[in-house]
């Protein structure tokens, strides 16, 4: 399975479970009230005006464009970042969420989807935290044929933003670099 399919099969999963939003707003602060120090347009960094989120790119890495997002079957990502020789991606959602959705509970439905929930994949559990003041949880998890995934949901105010990555292989650099992204994610 192409890692782009592997993704457009997760993106599914948490979709079907959570549904979406394409009208998200875009009005997310950090806690001084200005957008972060990753919010810099430049290669290095991806600004995701629709999401509301930002972060910046190992080197190497690039951001899809939304003909090749189309051409690979994203349809529903705001945003699609590949890193060289497509190993490893990461793709964002944002949609409106109830007040009762936790972040934690978000990120737990998706990766236990990608394990196998109910089979002998080992529990894992979501660790909390918070993206320029705002709730947020991530969760990693290996499958044996599929690779490694982590993913991130990030609670502002009446919508959840959504990151989903997915390394073929267990390919400890492009791990770190995910894990990199993870650390770099700011609100605009």
């Amino acid at each position: 399975m192409s890692i782009g399919l592997a993704l457009v099969a997760v993106a599914a999963v948490y979709l079907v479970v959570r549904g979406t939003d394409d009208d998200a707003p875009n009005d997310a602060t950090n806690d001084a009230g200005t957008t972060g120090a990753t919010c810099i347009d430049d290669a290095a960094h991806v600004i995701d005006e629709k999401a509301g989120l930002c972060f910046t790119l190992p080197e190497g890495w690039t951001r899809l464009s939304e003909e090749e997002m189309t051409e690979q079957e994203f349809e529903v990502p705001t945003t699609v970042v590949s890193s060289p020789g497509s190993e490893a991606r990461m793709l964002v959602l944002a949609r409106d969420a109830d007040e009762d959705v936790l972040p934690e509970d978000e990120v737990a439905v998706t990766i236990d989807a990608f394990v196998g929930a109910g089979t002998d994949a080992p529990d894992i559990e979501p660790v909390s935290g918070t993206v320029d003041g705002y709730p947020s949880a991530t969760a990693s998890g290996s499958h044996d044929t599929l690779g490694w995934m982590s993913t991130t949901a990030i609670r502002v105010e009446d919508r959840i933003i959504f990151t989903s990555s997915l390394v073929l292989g267990q390919e400890p650099e492009l791990i770190a670099q995910i894990e990199a992204i993870q650390e770099s994610f700011s609100l605009t």
